[in-house]
């Protein structure tokens, strides 16, 4: 079976029965699996912040749990009610170069509520260092990171003041409210995701690790808009089992797209060509979409090429990919595919590790 197949007959939402994909369905993209950690079912969101920005963060914040997009998006995954629970501005400082340790410490000089998700928006000129040790402005799948605190049982979402991942399109608060609303989506689908992980992709054989792990990471760079306010679309894994574009909203008309052959992590040898097939597909009659190929995450370089610039319905196209310079075994790399149909742009990484 291949990689992701098994991932296909997944439970939708925790306690209940996986759903059995239609036999008569073409399941082109992988599901997002539960691994049986709760979701936060019902959730307050309360806005933290350490300065003097109190009232814009917690604007966005109210907006951002009465809008009605959280349970839109993640009801399918079992969260049925947020409210806004307020803000709050504390007292603690925190360092310049500020670790999660601090942050926690910080998070306990107030009362913290079981229920609650505590949105905290750091003040510019902190540098956030993650629990993993990494620092949190990178692009990919986004800045931030959320958790939980393990004695009190709350979770909490961080949102550094990076520089705008979308400069042309945000400013740098503008920047930190996109990604608060993806990391949202994040921590209400998997609320503690050391100890009790729900909805996440754990496997880094499943190439689409290269965009993130949680539902609210593999719609990197495409966009809607809710009230005006500009918002990453969020994985469906229910449209995945009808075979239809999984990242909603989907803007109207065909969904379109394409899958990569074989499916699955690549093993590459260096100096040694190796092509995939890319499969285009479209669910309506459209025009002739644009493709294209560029370098993602890893650890080395690679030259990747497409036969042809345009794909559509049944129409095939083939990825050649060389490692040309030596690099350890055992490295990681990915180039991320896009198909660029005027009112959508579909994704699909492609993820290798190397052997000598």
């Amino acid at each position: 079976m291949k990689a992701w197949a098994w991932l296909a007959v997944v439970a939708l939402g925790c306690g209940s029965r996986p759903s059995q994909p239609d036999a008569s369905v073409t399941l082109r993209y992988p599901p997002v699996p539960t691994l049986g950690g709760a979701v936060l079912a019902e959730a307050e969101l309360v806005s933290v912040t350490f300065g003097p920005d109190t009232m814009m963060h917690a604007a966005y914040t109210r907006w951002l749990a009465e809008s009605g997009w959280l349970t839109e998006r993640a009801g399918e995954y079992g969260v049925t009610r947020v409210t806004y629970g307020g803000a709050l501005e504390l007292a603690a400082t925190l360092p310049t170069t500020s670790s999660d340790e601090a942050l926690r410490s910080a998070l306990r000089t107030t009362a913290l509520s079981k229920g609650k998700l505590y949105v905290v928006w750091l003040p510019e000129g902190t540098t956030l260092i993650d629990p993993h040790g990494h620092r949190t402005c990178f692009s990919n799948p986004g800045t931030g990171y959320h958790e939980q605190l393990d004695a009190e049982e709350v979770p909490y979402v961080a949102v550094p003041a990076c520089a705008p991942r979308f400069g042309a399109m945000f400013d740098t608060a503008g920047s930190m409210h996109f990604d608060a609303a993806r990391l949202v989506v994040d921590a209400l689908t998997n609320p503690s995701p050391r100890n009790a992980p729900a909805f996440v992709v754990d496997d880094l054989s499943n190439v689409w690790s290269a965009l993130g792990s949680e539902v609210g990471d593999f719609c990197w760079g495409r966009f809607t808009t809710r009230d005006g306010v500009l918002l990453q679309r969020v994985w469906s894994n229910e449209a995945v089992a009808r075979g239809e574009e999984p990242c909603l909203p989907a803007p109207a008309g065909p969904a379109f797209g394409f899958s990569v052959e074989p499916a699955g992590r690549r093993t590459m040898h260096i100096g040694e060509a190796q092509e995939l097939t890319v499969r285009g597909w479209s669910n309506g009659p459209r025009d002739d979409w644009a493709i294209d190929v560029t370098p993602w995450t890893g650890d080395f370089n690679m030259t990747a090429t497409l036969d042809r610039t345009t794909l559509n319905d049944g129409q095939t196209a083939t990825l050649r990919l060389v490692i040309p310079f030596p690099v350890r075994e055992g490295a990681a790399g990915s180039v991320l595919l896009r198909a660029r149909g005027g009112d959508d742009a579909p994704l699909w990484p492609v993820s290798l590790v190397t052997r000598q």
